[in-house]
């Protein structure tokens, strides 16, 4: 995509701009960003470009602040810098930058001083375009942040200007989610997780609102543990993603295949992975009258071991007990429909989506067959694959989705394979 039709196409105008930002003066400053500016640097850019510049990089799940923060300051310093380094290096558009110089070695105390390491860049033509064009096939594919592009979009603008939800916000946009999450949860593992914990930890970690944070540290090391592995999942595993802020390094134990689906999750699968990290501690959260002891509990699983500095229990302890009282007082939303949309309208099945009472079958595991006569997508293992006449060749009128009764993820199997191998149990 050329940059000249950056301002006219409408996708490409609301991840740029935020609506209160629209105006003659914003416009000024951006013609030269829009123009294609060969000279635009850290230091010549102006204001508007680079907030434009940061949003298009926050779409697309790249920290703008030397701090590991997803900001939009109009600042190009050095952690927009080394954003749009990470962009050139993953798309092939720079030889001046290495793979060596973005991992440059640091701790939590140091990333942010030596990242000064990494040399200025600068926003050519080329990246400029790429960074659309990678924009409007996330877009396409439902890969942006948090899957839907108006949920990204949400949560863009609101990290913007900095709007936040309360308490009664957060109950509003996520309770039914968390109702849904917690129930589907109860079902297949028979574990009790109450929703206010749920969302006492929303609140608590980022307030409603999805922002990312990235952390040289982890970068750094996991890449000298794995100096083949590609650095994009790297990066991704070394920030927190979410509404829960779960680290990608932890991505297999909330049951995503990769660190890229934590950051591309919907929402409704962002609040069941939160359900699904808290998990160790059930003693705890299935309470909905914790004692102080069950909070440092969380607090010091959920946090780390310095949780009693941050005050990170106290601070839950307030948010569980407001959430407490706003369902006592008005009753908990319902429970939501989380089957997400996919592309063209097709339905995404996984272990949490599925029709109720699917008749079970007999194989090396019991599992739950549902024959689907229209084209979907299930998220399986490998990660989420689209099935229909025109992807396999034995479609035969439909397909057949099974769900393992071991709690593994979905498949997909033809008919004629059912047919031959699998029991229907009484």
């Amino acid at each position: 995509m050329s940059l000249t039709a950056w301002s006219t196409d409408p996708h490409m105008q609301r991840i740029l701009t935020h609506p209160d930002d629209d105006t003659a003066a914003w416009r000024s400053d951006l013609e030269r960003f829009l123009a294609g500016d060969s000279g635009l640097t850290r230091r010549s850019a102006g204001e508007a470009a680079i907030m434009a510049v940061q949003r298009l990089m926050i779409f697309l799940g790249y920290s703008t602040a030397s701090s590991g923060a997803f900001l939009v300051d109009g600042d190009f310093g050095r952690g927009t810098n080394r954003g749009v380094a990470q962009f050139q290096f993953e798309h092939g558009l720079t030889r001046k930058i290495t793979r060596e110089i973005l991992c440059y070695p640091a701790r939590w105390n140091t990333a942010s001083r030596l990242i000064t390491s990494i040399p200025d860049t600068t926003l050519t033509v080329a990246t400029l375009e790429r960074m659309a064009a990678t924009a409007l096939q996330r877009i396409e594919t439902r890969q942006a942040m948090s899957g839907d592009p108006d949920d990204a979009i949400f949560h863009l603008n609101a990290l913007h200007k900095r709007r936040f939800l309360d308490c009664r916000g957060i109950l509003a946009r996520y309770g039914g989610h968390a109702v849904s999450a917690c129930a589907a949860l109860e079902v297949e593992e028979g574990i009790t997780i109450r929703p206010e914990w749920v969302l006492a930890i929303i609140r608590q970690e980022t307030a409603g609102v999805i922002r990312p944070r990235f952390e040289q540290q982890y970068l750094s090391r996991l890449n000298q543990r794995n100096p083949a592995a590609d650095l994009q999942e790297l990066r991704l595993r070394s920030m927190s993603l979410g509404l829960g802020q779960i680290m990608g390094e932890n991505h297999r134990a909330v049951g995503a295949p990769s660190a890229a689906a934590l950051f591309t999750a919907p929402v409704a699968e962002q609040v069941a992975f939160i359900a699904r990290f808290l998990r160790p501690r059930r003693d705890a959260v299935g309470k909905t009258k914790p004692a102080e002891a069950d909070f440092h509990r969380v607090s010091r699983f959920y946090n780390g071991p310095a949780y009693e500095t941050h005050r990170y229990h106290e601070k839950l302890a307030r948010w569980f007990r407001e959430f407490r009282l706003l369902i006592d007082t008005e009753g908990f939303p319902e429970a939501m429909d989380t089957t997400p949309a996919a592309p063209g309208g097709l339905v995404r099945y996984s272990r949490a989506n599925r029709p109720p009472d699917l008749p079970w079958f007999r194989k090396k595991t019991p599992v739950q067959l549902l024959f689907v006569s229209e084209p979907f997508e299930i998220e399986t293992q490998e990660g989420v694959m689209r099935i229909g006449p025109d992807t396999v060749d034995d479609w035969d009128g439909g397909y057949y989705i099974a769900f393992p009764d071991d709690g593994s993820k979905p498949y997909g199997i033809a008919p004629g394979y059912v047919h031959a191998h699998y029991e229907a149990l009484d």
